[in-house]
């Protein structure tokens, strides 16, 4: 940010290579564009924060890259299958039907690994931005209590304003810091 700093009073140089920022005032918006952004950018963010376990993130920021642990876990799973590492079982009763299927194979394996680094980091920051330490995190060894408490934690609004873990994700005055 050499030549676009804050306060400087010439728009910023657009050499980054990282999502499409927002422009408020004279500050770049370190979060993708909510109106019209698309939904990728935000399941993808944790990939590029990988390992920045300080600062603040908004809850769309965490559940979007919940929802594409998700759906790369099954993309996985399938693979697996397809290759022969999963098993599936279906069970048929005079009152009821039901099927499942499991994959223990490598590409589930190399996928769970590849994950958990930045699945750490955007709980850590998820509960940054609730103004709450991420020793916080421990509850999840606690069995269901815990979960619960983790599950309402990460569904609750974020501190407005300025925390003492950085500044509001959602805020005005927020400054690029990767790119």
């Amino acid at each position: 940010m050499a030549s676009g700093a804050i306060g400087a009073g010439k728009p910023a140089e657009r050499s980054y290579k990282t999502l499409p920022l927002v422009r408020l005032g004279s500050a770049r918006h370190l979060w993708p564009e909510t109106n019209g952004g698309d939904n990728t950018d935000w399941m993808v963010l944790p990939l590029k924060r990988y390992f920045d376990f300080g600062g603040r993130s908004r809850r769309r920021e965490y559940w979007m890259f919940f929802l594409f642990t998700i759906m790369l876990s099954l993309v996985a799973g399938i693979i697996d299958n397809l290759l022969g590492y999963g098993s599936s079982f279906r069970t048929v009763t005079e009152t009821s039907v039901s099927a499942g299927a499991s994959s223990n194979g490598p590409v589930n394996a190399l996928v769970s690994l590849a994950l958990i680094i930045p699945s750490l980091s955007v709980g850590f920051r998820r509960l940054h931005d609730t103004d709450r330490s991420a020793w916080w995190l421990l509850l999840v060894f606690l069995p269901l209590l815990g979960w619960i408490a983790l599950l309402v934690f990460y569904c609750q609004e974020g501190t407005r304003g300025t925390n003492r873990f950085g500044p509001d994700p959602k805020g005005e005055n927020l400054v690029e810091v990767f790119g």
